[in-house]
Formats: C-alpha cells, structure tokens, sequence
C-alpha cells in the first residue's frame, strides 16, 4: 500500500487555549493536548485499517524557544517512529522578511509537504 503524509502545523503560544474545556475542570484542553490527542488517535486508526502512514508536524516560528517537543503533551506524541517533526526558526521566518510572530499557516503546510516522505499528502 502507498504511503501517506498527514501534515500539521502549530506551535506553543498558548493561542485559543482559555476557557475550551468541554470534560471537566481537571482536563486540559490547550492545542497541544488535542494536537497530541489527534496525532495518536489518528495514527492507530490508520493502524488498524493497516495503512502506511507518517505525521509530519511543522512547528512554526517557536516563541521564546518553546517547541512543541518541549511540551508536555506533544512531546510523547512527537517521539513515535511514524512522526517527523520539522521546526522553523523564527530566524528563517526573519531572513524571508516576515515577522516571526506571525503564523503563516499555508507556508508552514508547505514546509510539511517538502519534508513528506508519502506517495500522498
């Protein structure tokens, strides 16, 4: 079977993370906690219908070096063989004359689809 690429962007900066909790008090449910939540549902989905399939996650422009390896949650989603995490720098967001601060979401897809690995992305 061919192999397929799922990409993902995001990154640490606490965007949209206040006041989302549908279970209850005591669970997180920040973007990393439903980007790790997802990586590794989807993942043994795929498994169980017996599809290749790699998760590549662009994690863009860190802010004050907090990469999504760094996370508590991501970071145990980020160490499974079938994900390849790729980082850009704020300082090559910088040398293309954009502001690191910003979240260009469909370069950063970009970024994901050249460093896929699958037939399919």
């Amino acid at each position: 079977m061919s192999k397929l690429s799922v990409v993902v962007v995001g990154r640490d900066d606490g965007y949209g993370d206040e006041n989302l909790t549908p279970y209850d008090e005591t669970t997180p449910d920040t973007f990393c906690f439903r980007m790790k939540r997802t990586i590794e549902n989807n993942l043994e989905l795929f498994r169980q219908r017996g599809q290749d399939v790699q998760y590549v996650v662009v994690d863009w422009s860190p802010l004050n070096g907090n990469t999504l390896d760094k996370n508590e949650y991501t970071s145990t989603a980020l160490k499974n063989e079938e994900v390849k995490h790729v980082v850009v720098t704020p300082e090559s967001v910088e040398e293309r004359g954009w502001n690191p601060k910003n979240f260009y979401e469909y370069y950063a897809k970009n970024v994901g689809i050249r460093n896929s690995d699958g037939e399919y992305v």
